[in-house]
């Protein structure tokens, strides 16, 4: 699993905590928040992760989830269907997963 570079919430929580890191180092983002992240780190898109996989022979396809967790799912079933649509879109999508094998010559 991997964050979603396209989900909003995603990208603003990435970027803030970048710029933490820049202004007050990577320690006291670590002591204070219990996020360990780099400057060097950074956030993918599903096409680009499917893309360097292919690259490296995979035959493989994205997966996306929308980030509900299951325990709100069972309590809450009408979120089931909704969190259904929201993950289709990719820019809704809170994380996404490879799902391949290694193509054999």
């Amino acid at each position: 699993y991997e964050p979603n570079k396209y989900h909003p919430v995603t990208f603003l929580r990435f970027s803030l905590i970048q710029f933490l890191i820049r202004c007050f180092g990577q320690r006291f983002v670590w002591q204070t928040f219990g996020f360990f992240e780099t400057l060097e780190e950074r956030l993918l898109s599903p096409p680009e992760v499917q893309s360097a996989a292919l690259k490296a022979g995979f035959n493989c396809q994205i997966e996306t989830c929308f980030g509900v967790p299951s325990i709100v799912l069972n309590k809450l079933p009408f979120l089931n269907k909704v969190s259904q649509l929201l993950e289709k879109n990719i820019f809704l999508a809170g994380s996404f997963f490879l799902d391949g094998r290694k193509n054999r010559h």
